[in-house]
Parts: structure tokens; C-alpha cells; sequence
């Protein structure tokens, strides 16, 4: 009996105890999707970054690069690029796209907004393609490269452009370049634009400028190591004629004096 009457206990205390969760009468709200709450994409919006499929290399849907795609010759009067372009082509059309940019901001203080935007682009859009074609880990989005320095220009021109650049490869030296720019030798100096040719300078006045600057080199390492200037060596005083004796004749004397 007493068994039977704890048993019934039991019951009412289970019965009177609250279950965990949410309250009854209540339903579970439905889970949102993070793509149902982000905010709609711009129309405008920038392809994303550079990849590499099949077909070739892309950004986001629009094709940067077909390398089964047969292109036609060069535009007249601008060097073809190689057909296959090396390491050492993506290191020197890298260092050129950084200088571009870095004359760029010099300039404009920054971005461009001027009608010379476009320009700007097709001069840097050949070594985009060229390291897109080769290290496209390295290249830059040619859509965010004009975005962040020309914003005026419109994504779509920019499209147009590139598929002009497409049709019509091209590949522009240093000398090239800074004729396109107009760049000064000043300017080359105090930007360190060392894969950029001024329209200023000739050939033979700077291998003369880059011979003075290495022997310069050469005299502080010599005398970091501790070496004897070569104004200040014997050579170059000639204590012998003070003596008026020859030369022979003075260091045959300084064996006798200093025989060690």
C-alpha cells in the first residue's frame, strides 16, 4: 500500500513539473538564409578576383585571357608580345604596372578623374594581361586596378578596352612607356621609376651617370672593408719628387728604414 502511494506521488510530481523549451502556443521562427538577408548587389558591381579554368584565365564570368583563342598581329607601330612570356617578363611587367601606379598618384595626387584616365589604362593594361597570362596569382584585377586609380572610368569602357587589348596584343618597353606618359628625368629620379625610360635622357648619359654612381659604390666599400683611399696612397701623393729622387729609388730607401 505504502509502495502503491509513493508511486502516485511520483506521478503528481512529474506531471507538475514544467518541461524545458519555449512555451506552448509558440512555433519556431524559420531559419533566414544568409543569401535572403545580404543587401542585392549593385548593377556596377567589379568582377571579383582572377581565376584560372579551361577555357582560360577569367575574372568572375568576363574572359581575361584565351590562350586557345588565335589573335591577330599587333596594332602598327606597337612591339608584339613574345609568345610565351617567361618568369623573368611577369617580374619586369609587375615592377612596370607599380611605377605606373606610383606616377599616377604622384600626378593626380592619388586617383585620376581627368579625361587622360583611359589612357592611363591602356598603358597599364598590357603587362596586367601579360601577368595574368603568366602569374596570375600576381596579377592584379585590370577591373580593380581602374577602380582604384581611374573611377571615373565606367566598368563597362573598361570591358571595351580590354577586349580591344584582346584583339590587338601588344607589349610596350620602357622607352615606349614613358613617351606615352611624357615622363621627365626628374620625375624618374625622385620616383625611383627604374623600368620606366624618360623622354629626356639619352643612353649615353646615363650609362656616364650609372659609372659615377658605381664607382662611388665601390670607394664606400672599400672603405668599410678599411682599405687606403686611392687620393690618399702613395700612388697618388708621390712623396719621391719632394725628395727629388726616383721612384725606384725612394721605396729601395723605405726598405732600408723599415725593413720589416
Amino acid at each position: 500500500m505504502s509502495r502503491a502511494l509513493k508511486k502516485g506521488a511520483g506521478d503528481t510530481q512529474d506531471q507538475e513539473k514544467p518541461r524545458r523549451g519555449k512555451a506552448p502556443g509558440l512555433k519556431k521562427s524559420p531559419k533566414i538564409s544568409s543569401h535572403e538577408n545580404s543587401a542585392p548587389a549593385p548593377k556596377n558591381k567589379v568582377p571579383g578576383s582572377i581565376g584560372r579554368s579551361r577555357e582560360g584565365i577569367t575574372v568572375g564570368s568576363f574572359m581575361l585571357f584565351d590562350p586557345g583563342t588565335s589573335l591577330p598581329d599587333a596594332a602598327p607601330g606597337v612591339a608584339a608580345p613574345s609568345p610565351r612570356p617567361s618568369l623573368r617578363d611577369a617580374i619586369i611587367a609587375r615592377k612596370r604596372v607599380a611605377q605606373i601606379s606610383r606616377l599616377l598618384r604622384h600626378r593626380h595626387q592619388g586617383q585620376c578623374r581627368t579625361d587622360d584616365a583611359e589612357h592611363w589604362f591602356e598603358t597599364v593594361l598590357p603587362h596586367l594581361l601579360l601577368i595574368a597570362a603568366t602569374r596570375p596569382i600576381w596579377c592584379m584585377n585590370p577591373f580593380r586596378w581602374a577602380q582604384r586609380f581611374t573611377p571615373e572610368l565606367h566598368p563597362s569602357r573598361v570591358a571595351v578596352v580590354i577586349a580591344e587589348a584582346r584583339r590587338f596584343p601588344s607589349s610596350y618597353t620602357s622607352e615606349e612607356i614613358g613617351r606615352r606618359l611624357m615622363l621627365k628625368d626628374a620625375e624618374r629620379e625622385a620616383l625611383k621609376l627604374t623600368h620606366l625610360w624618360p623622354v629626356d635622357l639619352e643612353r649615353e648619359e646615363h650609362a656616364g651617370r650609372q659609372k659615377a654612381k658605381d664607382a662611388i659604390r665601390k670607394k664606400r666599400a672599400r672603405a668599410a672593408a678599411g682599405a687606403t683611399p686611392r687620393e690618399r696612397s702613395l700612388a697618388a701623393l708621390k712623396p719621391w719628387e719632394a725628395e727629388q729622387v726616383s721612384r725606384r729609388t725612394w721605396y729601395r730607401r723605405q726598405a732600408h728604414v723599415h725593413p720589416d
